[in-house]
């Protein structure tokens, strides 16, 4: 036989009759959808956010590229315009060593 006040309460308490697997009661396929939309939606943003950073990575290798090729371009004029200076020092160190009858030494 079964107590009337259970009977009693069966009847004031709502039935999960979704069947949640989380646990949650009266979810339905509408709250469903808005979820899954809402976890593509962050999906989408995490996707973005990933790009995103592997783009500023891939520029930030860029730039320190261009860095070094400049700092080389730089090194190399240092050493075209010291090569040309050292080719002018060297035809002036020819001219008074003919000129005067000196030796390299002296005419350095």
């Amino acid at each position: 036989m079964s107590d009337p006040r259970d009977e009693a309460q069966s009847r004031h308490e709502p039935e999960d009759t979704q069947g949640s697997k989380d646990g949650q009661a009266g979810e339905g396929p509408d709250q469903q959808d808005c979820c899954a939309q809402n976890e593509d939606a962050e999906d989408q943003q995490d996707r973005a956010d990933d790009r995103k950073a592997a783009e500023e990575e891939q520029l930030d290798r860029v730039l320190e590229r261009l860095h070094d090729i400049n700092e080389r371009l730089r090194r190399l004029t240092n050493l075209s315009e010291a090569t040309a200076a050292r080719d002018q020092i060297g035809q002036a160190q020819g001219i008074l060593m003919e000129r005067y009858g000196l030796n390299t030494a002296q005419a350095l």
